[in-house]
């Protein structure tokens, strides 16, 4: 990855908009090809970048044999973090009256709905049309162009999705029929190192309908996977990306699956309750296996 290429990077993911850039904060999009990897802006824009993602560390301590300093430099831990399969979502929403440009016009949609909107509580509270006071969501999963490996492993995957989530108080319920979801993903091949996304949603409203992508070159173990797909699920109920944890922009591997003691939980506790979901039972369906 090229000097501008880098600097594309950072304005992609987000980095120029972190409130705590203070100079980087003010940089057009039209500006980004005069910058170098040397600039003031640019600068403050990657020491954000390297404190978001929790995988900086390994990398240091693997290319350097040392801990982070997070100073904004970019070496080759920096170049490799920057290689790594994320979550296309920038890690921080774009101010009201910043211009940018996604390749994927779902992807642009997705980003401006983060800069209309924000992140919020939803969905209300009471939303499940069964059981009073409950937070529950549907998620369509068009398994149709889904990988054979993947098939193979996505019912248990989504067993420990669901039950990440019933911990904090969200009812997680995967159907077939998308018609009947909240958020509906599909399986497709995705440009990069993007792994999968989905869109922010509009505060306070249920029934909604929420897009996202899932790769189809993804292929990792199954617990590697529903990390993916509890992070993905993650941005479809408003929540941002965190450095560490099942949000953090690149995936990490949390097993046993669970919100507890997650950098996210306070803001799930804060949406959903945070109380345990007892005696729920959740019926699957994708394709001709119910399970």
């Amino acid at each position: 990855m090229n000097e501008q290429d880098l600097i594309a990077f950072l304005w992609r993911t987000g980095h120029f908009w972190a409130p705590t850039c203070m100079n980087a904060n003010n940089v057009t999009e039209g500006q980004l090809a005069s910058l170098t990897l040397a600039d003031v802006a640019v600068r403050e824009a990657m020491q954000s970048y390297q404190l978001s993602d929790a995988n900086m560390l390994p990398l240091v301590v693997r290319h350097h044999a040392r801990l982070p300093a997070y100073d904004g430099l970019t070496g080759p831990a920096t170049e490799e973090l920057a290689t790594l399969r994320r979550c296309p979502m920038p890690d921080y929403p774009p101010p009201p009256n910043a211009s940018f440009h996604y390749d994927d016009p779902d992807l642009q949609k997705a980003v401006e709905s983060m800069q209309a909107q924000g992140s919020g509580s939803w969905p209300p509270s009471g939303c499940d049309p069964q059981r009073t006071g409950i937070h529950s969501i549907r998620v369509g999963i068009d398994t149709s162009r889904a990988p054979a490996r993947v098939k193979a492993y996505l019912p248990e995957a989504l067993r420990h999705v669901s039950a990440a989530y019933a911990e904090i108080g969200l009812a997680v319920r995967y159907v077939l029929d998308g018609s009947k979801a909240e958020i509906v993903k599909r399986f497709e091949p995705l440009s990069g190192s993007v792994i999968g996304w989905n869109e922010f949603p509009q505060r306070g409203v249920c029934n909604q309908t929420v897009n996202g992508r899932l790769d189809t070159d993804f292929q990792p173990e199954g617990s590697l996977w529903a990390n993916l797909e509890c992070h993905e699920t993650g941005h479809g109920v408003a929540l941002e990306h965190t450095r560490g944890g099942i949000m953090n922009p690149s995936i990490l591997l949390v097993w046993p699956l669970t919100w507890k003691n997650d950098p996210s939980f306070s803001t799930l506790k804060r949406y959903f309750g945070g109380e345990p979901l007892t005696g729920l039972t959740f019926s699957y369906s994708l394709g001709d296996e119910r399970f």
